[in-house]
């Protein structure tokens, strides 16, 4: 919904977690790299290190995946447990930014229909 410059040639991919690397391949506007993006989120998500922000990240950027993707099914699946996962947090401040994101992603999908 929002146009990305494609700077994919002047990022070093090397030095990224899984997280940021997932991200960096949905924005980039190379096709080739976007069957890796789930899989990286997923193998993130199964850390057992993972932070509960770190956590709802990849959880949005699998959403936005999805989204981008048209999968309709596997989106309404992660909105719902974003949802849940907000509602369970919902007194912790911190995550205020990303619920703020989350909104937003829930007000593009809803644009999207």
């Amino acid at each position: 919904m929002t146009y990305r410059k494609d700077m994919s040639d002047q990022n070093d991919y090397s030095g990224m977690n899984k997280i940021d690397l997932a991200n960096a391949y949905l924005f980039d506007e190379l096709l080739e790299n976007d069957f890796e993006i789930e899989n990286l989120l997923n193998e993130a998500l199964n850390q057992s290190d993972l932070s509960l922000s770190d956590k709802i990240l990849a959880n949005l950027i699998l959403l936005k995946y999805h989204m981008f993707q048209n999968e309709n099914d596997k989106a309404t699946k992660q909105t719902e447990l974003l949802t849940d996962i907000f509602e369970k947090n919902k007194s912790d401040v911190n995550l205020r930014g990303l619920q703020m994101a989350f909104e937003a992603t829930k007000f593009q999908i809803e644009l999207m229909k």
